[in-house]
């Protein structure tokens, strides 16, 4: 993530040397986030039931040597018809999150999959505020050829990682006997699992999976405009843009372990209770910002917006594979991982639309309101009282 997110919140800004006609510019800047995440919809389930059947092992190592020729590739590139072709590949080949997270879910009991999904949040969130800072200070003394190419030289690092420090699984068959013992002791065959043992996906956790779906559609609707609303409405410095963006993942980190540690004790209609108000409390905050112009208030409320998104997207995820059976982890979270990608495209293409139509100044109030849709679709999931935790 970090090395992603060192060029991804300054495509805008690369593009802008690109592309000089305005109409052109946001149908550019809109489609170097959305083609990869319709690569990455268009491929994930396909991935996740592969990753089933050979190990999700190697479906991380293969997304990551993918990331890599892309990252190189695009630092070669010198058009932005290229731009974009790299970027669809980049995602069809990608998809690493999918798998990691099947593979860890793994090694991990049911009732420790709150905490699972926040740690691997906490990384990925990490690596965007470092990159994102990381991107940003780099981008004022170097060109843009330099983002890319350090990219790829750390997912290529991160591929020899996992090829040599983590151990082959494939399946509960090949897991050690003390995890197995633990897997076990855990209750797979538990009431955790109610109305899932068939091979669709229950009625509850399928709404589930569309509230994730318009909550990342909320948050991407600001994944095109910030870097330009932070330097033509803010007039920020690119270090701020960078910080701006890196706020929200440094809130994520800061609250993501104690949102898990909380909803351990809960069962599934206390978490979708509590979702509804996450979600009210994102659209509140969301006007907030976008009458917010001293810095130090907008920073603040990036960093409140964090914080409150740690309490829905890892938890939800780990709501769906704690009612997932253990043969379709790989599949259900890769089809988790589908809708996301497919929400976010929407959420980039309002982004876009809102930026054209000349509404970069209200882009907040915007998504005050995508939140309000997604609570109005949590308030629709009703899980069956046997899915306690």
């Amino acid at each position: 993530m970090g090395a992603m997110e060192m060029s991804n919140p300054f495509w805008p800004l690369y593009l802008q040397g690109l592309v000089h006609d305005r109409a052109l510019l946001s149908l550019a800047g809109a489609g170097v986030y959305i083609l990869p995440m319709l690569g990455v919809a268009l491929t994930c389930i396909w991935w996740g039931r592969m990753g089933d059947r050979v190990g999700h092992r190697w479906m991380m190592i293969r997304a990551l040597i993918g990331l890599a020729l892309t990252q190189l590739a695009l630092a070669f590139s010198s058009g932005a018809v290229e731009v974009l072709v790299l970027r669809f590949l980049q995602g069809a080949l990608a998809g690493f999150i999918a798998p990691a997270q099947a593979y860890c879910a793994a090694l991990t009991r049911r009732r420790q999959r709150y905490r699972l999904f926040a740690r691997l949040q906490i990384a990925t969130n990490v690596g965007s505020f470092l990159g994102a800072l990381a991107g940003g200070a780099l981008l004022g003394v170097a060109p843009f050829f330099w983002l890319n190419t350090l990219a790829a030289l750390a997912c290529t690092a991160c591929a020899l990682a996992v090829a040599v420090c983590l151990p082959p699984l494939q399946g509960r068959a090949r897991l050690p006997a003390s995890t197995r013992l633990a897997v076990r002791a855990s209750g797979h065959a538990s009431a955790d699992l109610a109305g899932c043992q068939g091979e669709g996906v229950p009625g509850w956790l399928r709404t589930t999976i569309l509230a994730l779906g318009l909550l990342l559609a909320a948050r991407m609707i600001l994944q095109l405009p910030l870097s330009l609303y932070a330097e033509q409405v803010l007039q920020f410095a690119p270090w701020q843009t960078g910080l701006s963006y890196g706020l929200v993942a440094l809130g994520f980190c800061a609250g993501a372990g104690a949102w898990a540690r909380h909803f351990e004790r809960q069962q599934a209609a206390g978490v979708m209770r509590v979702q509804r108000w996450l979600a009210w409390g994102l659209a509140l905050v969301g006007c907030v910002l976008g009458v917010a112009r001293v810095p130090g208030w907008f920073f603040a409320g990036q960093f409140i917006v964090g914080v409150l998104l740690a309490a829905t997207t890892p938890i939800l995820t780990g709501l769906v594979s704690r009612h997932t059976p253990a043969g379709r982890q790989g599949a259900v979270l890769g089809r988790l991982q589908s809708v996301s990608q497919c929400c976010s495209v929407v959420g980039v293409a309002c982004g876009a639309g809102l930026l054209y139509a000349g509404e970069l100044a209200h882009i907040y109030f915007y998504v005050a309101a995508a939140y309000l849709v997604a609570w109005w679709v949590l308030q629709r999931v009703r899980p069956p009282a046997a899915s306690g935790s």
